[in-house]
């Protein structure tokens, strides 16, 4: 895999030199977050709600609309991961602390904090370009269209594949990452077609579903966030947590009906954004699911509300909750422009659940422009302590502004206090759309079903690396192009892409209407070394989001 943003340790001679930090890419998800995600179960009970990412140098993270993160280390390294267990959660509702992964040469591993229970089976993937080898276990949950969410954690394992569902009939991409065909071990009868046939016989999406029954709490006539041009009163970190603590908030997720703490599916944070009780957190906090859970809201003075989703976005890993409310108090925010690398910042959030309800801690805002693994966000960088719990909670500039939401870290041995978050920028145009339209507006789709082709299988099957067509929808932009199942798509308009989030990249180029060439193997099952190169000709159909469940 490719690596886009090189950075390195400037280390004094006579001291060790630790291994170069790992080239931060951008991002995917699994089985079902490949990056901040992972997802899948042929079952049709909901998937445990996600915590955020924790990742440690050497991880690739799942393609998730979400939460997928890639950090290669530059050495070549052999890891030996654990065989995976399911944990069941402690009295607190949480699972465990991730029991770090063995390594041989002191490696880094993945590893991701996940509320809830999963059923984990094992896959692994190969980087592509720096010779080494990751070992990842992605979880893969539920059912795509049809009311479930993807559940995603990495974890350890053997040759991976990250399916991905992209635009339904009616349409958003999802990822997912689907269990390993043949578990991982491509022995040579093991052919094309029965790759193909593993794929669609695990990955449990139609491209024909129903709209969406939640109830509607959208607002057209809404404002918008608000966002301060100029920061003013006093600069320090007590006087910052006194504006923002009142503003953030505990989310706590149940399966059935909301009950006490202990029987919380998922903990994280949020903070209002109106005084009327808009919420915003991560998506990965609610499950990415409008209608699977329940949702309790707790503030600082540990009055309770029942929440409803008004919306969530998968690309971004940004929802809005909607609670009853009056006279709250929202927090402003501050456009990225304002910050300056070096600049005091605090982080406020539930770090384990309630006991620890809005703790802050403190750093600095280490880089501005940070992109992990194929995401078409760019991060926030920050030294300031970020845990399991903190998902969905603000990071803030010493005046009490938002300037980003705290989302993922990488944990690691070697390199510490890696946190980061979704800039306000982003925030700003994801949330006003959620707001105002349940969606993101004025975005495009291909509208298929696909699974990322890896190394591996490649090599292993002779097909390229690409996107692997299962589905195509009625309404799509394929729809009556001369792609077919079985095809794999290996450049969207003249751009090189193997995983769905640069496919995101490519799209989020373009509006509603555009036409762009795709470039397509049509694989010959038969022999895939006769398969056929094609370029057809698509035009770009709209993603309105209703196939949020």
């Amino acid at each position: 895999m490719e690596n886009n943003n090189d950075f390195e340790l400037n280390n004094p001679t006579p001291a060790p030199i630790p291994e170069p930090l790992p080239e931060l890419q951008k991002k995917t998800k699994d089985g079902g977050f490949n990056g901040v995600a992972n997802r899948f179960c042929t079952d049709k009970k909901p998937s445990p709600v996600k915590e955020m990412p924790i990742f440690t140098v050497g991880e690739e993270r799942p393609n998730r609309p979400d939460d997928t993160f890639s950090f290669t280390p530059k050495k070549e390294k052999n890891i030996v991961a654990e065989k995976s267990t399911e944990e069941k959660p402690n009295n607190n509702g949480f699972l465990s602390d991730p029991k770090p992964i063995e390594t041989t040469d002191n490696s880094e591993n993945i590893e991701k904090n996940v509320v809830g229970k999963f059923n984990v089976p094992t896959v692994q993937k190969k980087s592509s370009k720096k010779g080494v080898t990751i070992l990842i276990t992605v979880i893969v949950t539920v059912l795509i269209m049809t009311g479930g969410f993807f559940a995603y954690s990495v974890l350890t394992g053997s040759k991976g594949l990250s399916v991905k569902v992209e635009g339904n009939t009616s349409g958003n991409m999802y990822e997912q990452q689907a269990t390993n065909p043949a578990g991982g071990n491509y022995t040579s009868d093991y052919t094309f077609d029965q790759y193909y046939n593993d794929l669609v016989k695990n990955a449990v999406n139609s491209t024909t579903t129903t709209n969406t029954t939640a109830k509607d709490y959208t607002d057209k006539n809404f404002d918008g966030i608000i966002i301060d041009t100029k920061s003013s009163g006093e600069k320090s970190a007590q006087s910052a947590y006194e504006k923002v603590s009142d503003s953030t908030v505990a989310i706590l997720t149940f399966e059935d009906k909301i009950s006490s703490e202990e029987n919380a599916k998922g903990q994280g944070t949020g903070i209002i954004v109106s005084s009327d009780g808009y919420i915003v957190t991560n998506s990965h906090v609610i499950g990415d699911s409008k209608t699977a859970y329940k949702y309790q809201v707790i503030n600082n003075d540990g009055k309770k509300y029942t929440a409803n989703v008004v919306g969530y976005d998968t690309r971004t890993d940004l929802a809005v909750l909607k609670i009853k409310g009056k006279n709250l108090k929202p927090v402003h925010f501050v456009k990225k422009s304002h910050l300056q690398v070096g600049e005091d910042i605090i982080a406020v959030g539930n770090p384990g659940g309630l006991d620890f309800q809005n703790s802050l801690t403190k750093g600095i805002v280490s880089a501005k422009d940070r992109t992990l693994d194929d995401s078409t966000v760019s991060y926030i960088q920050t030294d300031a302590a970020v845990n399991p719990g903190n998902s969905g909670g603000p990071l803030c500039n010493l005046y009490g502004e938002v300037i980003g939401i705290t989302t993922a870290k990488i944990n690691s041995a070697t390199y510490e206090g890696m946190g980061f978050a979704i800039p306000s920028d982003t925030v700003e145009t994801v949330v006003n759309n959620i707001i105002k339209y349940g969606y993101v507006e004025n975005r495009v789709r291909l509208g298929i079903v696909g699974v990322a082709v890896d190394e591996t299988a490649s090599t292993a099957l002779g097909i390229p690396e690409g996107i692997l067509i299962t589905e195509i929808a009625d309404d799509g932009s394929f729809a009556n192009s001369s792609a077919k199942p079985k095809n794999i798509i290996t450049k969207v308009d003249g751009t090189r892409v193997k995983t769905f989030n640069q496919v995101y990249s490519v799209l989020a180029k373009h509006k509603v209407g555009d036409k762009i060439n795709v470039e397509i193997c049509k694989v010959d099952s038969s022999n895939p070394s006769n398969s056929k190169t094609a370029t057809i000709n698509v035009t770009l159909v709209a993603d309105k989001g209703e196939t949020q469940k």
